[in-house]
Parts: C-alpha cells; sequence; structure tokens
C-alpha cells in the first residue's frame, strides 16, 4: 500500500529543486509556496497554472520568493487573481544575486 503524504512533508528532500509546475494543484497555497521558497532557494522556474481556480496565492507568496529565491529568473503567474500589481512589480525588481 502506497501512502500519500501531504506535499510540505517532502520539503527537506527537494533542497536542490529548481524547477516547479503548479497545474491547477490545490497544494498551491501561501503556506505551501513560503514554506518551499524558505526551503528551496536554488528555485530558477514556477509555473502558476491557476485553471482550475484551486490556487490561493497572494502576495504573501511573492515577497517570500523574492527574498529567499535569489536565483529564480522565470515566473509564469496565469489566472492568479488575488495578486496585486505592487507584489509582481516587488519581485519583477528583486535584485539578482
Amino acid at each position: 500500500m502506497i501512502q500519500v503524504l501531504p506535499l510540505h512533508r517532502y520539503y527537506n528532500y527537494c533542497t536542490q529543486l529548481k524547477c516547479i509546475n503548479f497545474y491547477t494543484n490545490s497544494y498551491c497555497t501561501d503556506e505551501f509556496i513560503i514554506g518551499l521558497a524558505q526551503r528551496c532557494s536554488n528555485l530558477q522556474l514556477i509555473l502558476f497554472d491557476n485553471h482550475g481556480a484551486y490556487c490561493t496565492v497572494t502576495d504573501a507568496s511573492l515577497l517570500a520568493l523574492s527574498k529567499h529565491c535569489p536565483k529564480l529568473r522565470e515566473i509564469y503567474m496565469y489566472y492568479l487573481t488575488l495578486l496585486t500589481e505592487t507584489a509582481v512589480c516587488l519581485l519583477y525588481t528583486s535584485p539578482s544575486p
């Protein structure tokens, strides 16, 4: 029998993660993204595609990504209606490493 664990249980095993795709994923919450950003500073690409309206990412997630992921070069955000222009601009203007 395979036991499915919540994704946050895998944080400590993905410290070298460089790319992640959240395609209509119910784990796409601020709590998860902030924890991911704090533990996976090597992220270079992240894709949020919220066609199914499951993703509840807000400005808090973008602020965490800008603070903890200095190697982040590409971020795709589709249908993330809870974000403000201010947070998107902050992510865009974060200094490069």
